[in-house]
């Protein structure tokens, strides 16, 4: 997954500094590039929670006097950058509940939900967040610039279909409802639907 995320963050990079044209075409490419870019960095998302989330529940009580080493662990099992200080992330978690105390701190590994806050937080700290949000406010615009020139482009129903769907996984993947089992369930569906709008652009975008 580390590979993965430094993929990403080059991607999207390389999407926010590039430079836009006035063409409605190019456009139209510019914001299709954005969604791809930022579907892959919402399911990395997804994926870090979902990761996260099942290393709570494997964790079965093993790092209750060893939190340094569940750290270690979650880093590890989770895939996170090796430049984030998974301590440090999950200390600023933990900092005004029972799990800030030395005492109990190792127990915050049966929380799934720290844990998947400590996932998010960590690509927060590694900013494929902040570039995730990037694209998605550049896609945005492009997508206002299409609509306002040439609201009968053909490809235009389908960019705001496909940026609907990214912008909806993203909202879910940062803070996921119902069970583990059903929380992977409905991340299938959002790629089975992001895959199929990317498809139905690329004839006319790639």
């Amino acid at each position: 997954m580390k590979k993965v995320a430094i993929i990403l963050f080059v991607a999207l990079s390389l999407i926010l500094t590039s430079c836009g044209s006035a063409n409605t075409e190019e456009k139209a490419k510019s914001a299709y590039k954005s969604l791809n870019a930022s579907a892959d960095a919402t399911d990395l998302v997804m994926s870090t929670v979902m990761s996260s989330w099942k290393f709570s529940i494997d964790s079965n009580k093993k790092y209750y006097n060893n939190f340094p080493g569940g750290c270690y662990a979650f880093a590890k099992t989770v895939g996170i950058p090796e430049s984030i200080d998974v301590q440090e992330v999950m200390k600023s978690i933990t900092k005004d509940t029972v799990y800030g105390s030395s005492s109990f701190a190792g127990l915050v590994f049966e929380e799934p939900s720290y844990c998947a806050a400590c996932g998010i937080k960590c690509l927060e700290e590694a900013d494929i967040i902040p570039k995730l949000d990037g694209a998605m406010n550049e896609a945005k615009d492009n997508i206002k610039e299409i609509s306002d020139k040439n609201p009968n482009a053909k490809y235009l129903e389908g960019l705001k279909k496909y940026y609907s769907e990214v912008e909806s996984y993203k909202e879910y993947s940062l803070n996921p409802t119902g069970s583990y089992i059903q929380a992977q369930s409905t991340a299938e569906t959002y790629r089975a639907n992001l895959k199929k709008y990317k498809n139905d652009l690329s004839f006319d975008l790639d």
